[in-house]
């Protein structure tokens, strides 16, 4: 001991530093940390205090939970979303257990976050309350023990483990700059963590690169449609139905055959009194089918108000909806429906509800997007309640529900409405889950589908045909919104300094079409080939173009032959 005086000081002065040091941490600082459990997730609590004042420094959270842990400490902390985009950083106060599968866990800024563990369904639900100025509540998360991240897209991130996977559907903070933040917003209706089977587990995101989401496949089935279409119709007795021959129609005009098309129609088809507004564009009859038209108007009219009333959210597959949105907007009665789905608590619809919202949507969102915001707090949930139905067989998405399978229109129906939502939002991903979900179900069936169906199938196809008869919005008036029923390629519109009207129409040299034009102020005089033009009640009989105004439902019914591509109706006010 007496040969090394230097080393036992020095042993001593650390032995002391350490006593001290020990006996300063028990005196000013208290570190507790607690476990329960809600079913199979783990909730740890770390209290970190100064007794000196008894306030918090540091309280620290962490939730486990089959494959994923969410944290929210100093180092890591959950941060509210203030309005103008800045990040706080809050602090947890203290949780609860408020029932045998819940927790609410509080934390600063008057801030919550509830979490609901279903342990049948081996799943999790996130609800955030937070105040009104701010907009989404954040939190770190990550995977934990075997799993880890196989997909993230920008709604949903899956974790997988060689046995299980599981989906945290929650939108990216940023898709630009992918991070694993659990991100709750106001106006979500909760976040799920929810297992899936490893073998039918996929988003709309991952399909893009698949055969059947191409647009060379996509091209391909609808040309079989089509040749099959033609082929069907000039191989059938005469006797066919009005959805069929407008679909004919339209297929042969987008090929140039416009002429040998009509050529092929029967007299007796054209001359039918069972024929309905949907052909008038094509064979006229302008005066009874408007009246048709006109009709069919008012008892969406009554149906709406019944749908208002019974909440019916099946309304909105009513094939036209959104036609008749844009057509007859200025209704009280279509915000309060349009209102209907985010009214609704835990809004949950069925795929084709949800398929049929997003087309009514797309419709509305390009000319009256002040009715398309109604619809926009749901879209989100229309989206996922289609991909969740989805499941990939043989390199085909095949759509279902608890029912089953949906048949071959209600695919292509479905599939049509992601296409059109497509259109409207500009997203790749869902033109190519649109011509995914098409393409599936149709191709290499073509042969197979009879002319009836074909009839159906062909509108929701050609949407980009403008040769299938549609609703054209024109321009918004006095008188309503200025639309035309239509199979012209284009209608553009100009008024000048006195308010006349210039409509120039596009469509094939040499043929005719017929338009009914809805909300038409009356007019003092019509110009057609640049010749001042009278009325008649007989126009459609001569070999010229014409019309008649219907004052009481102010419509201008035009027949309009087209000496040049272009034609020019002139109204005089």
């Amino acid at each position: 001991m007496t040969k090394h005086p230097v080393r036992k000081f020095l042993g001593l002065i650390a032995l002391y530093i350490g006593i001290v040091f020990c006996i300063l941490t028990l005196q000013f600082h208290n570190n507790d940390t607690a476990t329960q459990i809600i079913g199979s997730l783990y909730i740890t609590v770390t209290e970190y205090t100064q007794t000196a004042d008894s306030q918090t420094v540091d309280n620290s959270l962490t939730l486990a939970y089959r494959g994923i842990t969410i944290s929210a400490s100093m180092e890591q902390p959950a941060r509210l979303i203030l309005g103008d985009g800045s990040a706080v950083p809050l602090v947890f106060e203290s949780w609860k257990q408020i029932s045998g599968s819940t927790g609410e866990f509080y934390f600063s800024r008057n801030t919550s976050l509830r979490v609901v563990v279903n342990e049948e369904e081996k799943s999790l639900l996130f609800f955030a309350s937070f105040p009104g100025t701010a907009s989404a509540l954040v939190f770190d998360y990550s995977p934990a023990g075997d799993y880890k991240i196989s997909e993230q897209t920008q709604m949903r991130t899956v974790f997988s483990s060689r046995n299980d996977m599981f989906v945290l559907n929650v939108p990216l903070e940023n898709p630009d700059s992918p991070a694993m933040r659990l991100v709750l917003y106001a106006d979500s209706p909760g976040v799920s963590y929810r297992p899936v089977n490893p073998e039918n587990a996929l988003s709309f995101e991952s399909v893009s690169s698949l055969e059947f989401a191409s647009d060379g496949a996509y091209r391909a089935t609808i040309n079989a449609i089509t040749d099959r279409l033609i082929a069907a119709y000039e191989s059938a007795p005469q006797s066919v139905d009005e959805k069929a021959t407008v679909a004919y129609m339209a297929a042969m005009a987008s090929r140039n055959r416009l002429a040998q098309a009509r050529a092929r129609i029967p007299t007796s088809f054209v001359n039918t009194p069972g024929r309905t507004y949907l052909s008038a564009p094509y064979f006229g009859s302008l005066v009874q089918l408007n009246r048709e038209f006109v009709a069919e108007t008012a008892a969406m009219t009554v149906q709406l108000d019944t749908a208002i009333q019974e909440k019916n959210l099946d309304f909105f597959k009513t094939p036209g909806l959104g036609d008749f949105f844009i057509r007859e907007s200025g209704l009280p009665q279509i915000p309060l429906f349009l209102q209907l789905p985010a009214n609704v608590s835990g809004f949950e619809p069925t795929v084709l509800q949800a398929a049929a919202i997003i087309d009514v949507y797309s419709s509305l969102l390009l000319v009256r997007s002040e009715y398309a915001a109604l619809l926009e707090p749901v879209i989100s949930v229309c989206i996922k309640t289609i991909e969740n139905s989805a499941s990939l067989e043989a390199g085909r998405l095949v759509l279902s529900d608890e029912a089953g399978a949906f048949d071959i229109l209600q695919t292509v129906t479905i599939g049509a409405a992601l296409i059109n939502y497509s259109d409207a939002v500009q997203s790749a991903v869902y033109t190519n889950a649109g011509q995914m979900v098409i393409s599936s179900v149709c191709s290499g069936h073509e042969s197979e589908f009879g002319l009836m169906l074909l009839g159906e199938l062909y509108p929701l196809i050609s949407r980009h045909n403008p040769f299938y008869p549609r609703l054209v919005f024109i321009a918004s008036l006095p008188s309503g919104p200025l639309c035309a029923w239509t199979v012209a390629s284009l209608i553009s519109y100009q008024t000048d300094t006195g308010q006349n009207i210039t409509l120039t129409i596009d469509y094939p040299l040499g043929e005719i079409n017929y338009i009914i034009f809805s909300h038409m102020s009356a007019f003092r005089s019509i110009e057609i080939y640049n010749i001042p033009f009278r009325t008649d009640p007989r126009f459609e009989s001569y070999n010229s173009s014409g019309y008649v105004y219907d004052e009481e439902t102010r419509s201008l019914l035009l027949k309009s032959l087209h000496r040049s591509r272009l034609e020019t109706i002139r109204l005089w006010y």
